[in-house]
C-alpha cells in the first residue's frame, strides 16, 4: 500500500482515466481548468501526479468560476499536511498550481467520492491571507 491507496489502484501510464464527458459549456469549462491542470503537472492523468493530486478521481463544474473535485475516500488514511485538512491540502494546490493563468478560476471544492466530506478553497481567501501574490514568481 502506498499512501493509502492499493498499488492496484495507480494508473501510472493513464490508459483507463478519462477526462469527464462534456456535454455543457460549463462542463467544457470545467474539463478545459482540469486539463490547465493536468498540463501544468507535465501529468496526461491523476495518478501520474505526486501527492496529493494522485487522489483526484475527477472534477464537475460548480457555479461560474468554481470547480468540484471528486476525491478518492482512501485521502482520509493519511495526513498529509499538519496546517490543512487533506481536502483543503488537495483544493488548495489545485488553485495554486492555476491562479496566475486562470483567473476565471475562482472557488474549488474537493469533495470525497459518494459526498461524505467536503472542504472549499477560494481565491480569494488565499489573497487575503497573502498566499497569492501575482507580482511574483513564487508558488503559493
Amino acid at each position: 500500500m502506498a499512501a493509502g491507496r492499493p498499488e492496484a489502484a495507480f494508473d501510472r501510464n493513464c490508459e483507463v482515466w478519462k477526462s469527464p464527458e462534456a456535454t455543457t459549456e460549463p462542463e467544457a469549462w470545467a474539463n478545459e481548468i482540469g486539463g490547465a491542470w493536468l498540463e501544468a503537472k507535465k501529468a496526461k492523468c491523476p495518478d501520474g501526479i505526486t501527492l496529493p493530486g494522485y487522489y483526484v478521481e475527477s472534477w464537475k463544474p460548480s457555479a461560474p468560476g468554481e470547480i468540484t473535485l471528486i476525491v478518492d475516500r482512501a485521502i482520509d488514511t493519511i495526513e498529509l499536511n499538519e496546517h490543512f485538512s487533506n481536502l483543503e491540502w488537495v483544493a488548495f494546490g489545485f488553485i495554486c498550481e492555476l491562479y496566475r493563468d486562470r483567473p476565471d478560476l475562482s472557488k474549488v471544492v474537493a469533495i470525497t467520492d459518494g459526498g461524505g466530506r467536503k472542504e472549499t478553497v477560494t481565491r480569494e481567501d488565499l489573497e487575503a491571507q497573502g498566499n497569492l501574490d501575482l507580482t511574483s514568481n513564487s508558488n503559493c
